[in-house]
């Protein structure tokens, strides 16, 4: 359901384009880096890594688990100030 419905705020000519795979086909897990695309250009902040865990007799999908990058970004400043702190902390 939660796919059908960001699917369905795309344009048609959207497509997630496969940049790297990773296959361990003795546990049947598979891993992927992605982007989306609409017209052949890349979408900014729309990329992300997905983990999967297919059964082995069926061949279908188990699990899965994505991780897409934050469409905000923390500005560089923000970053330079808690720097020293997060040092301190870990």
């Amino acid at each position: 359901e939660h796919l059908l419905k960001n699917a369905a705020t795309l344009p048609s000519s959207c497509q997630i384009i496969l940049d790297d795979l990773a296959i361990d086909e003795s546990n049947g897990t598979f891993g992927v880096r992605w982007h989306l695309e609409v017209d052949g250009v890349g979408i900014p902040n729309l990329k992300g890594c997905s983990m999967y865990t297919k059964d082995k007799s069926s061949g279908l999908l188990k699990s899965g688990y994505d991780v897409t990058e934050s469409p905000v970004k923390v500005p560089e400043f923000v970053q330079d100030v808690f720097a020293p702190l997060t040092k301190l902390l870990f």
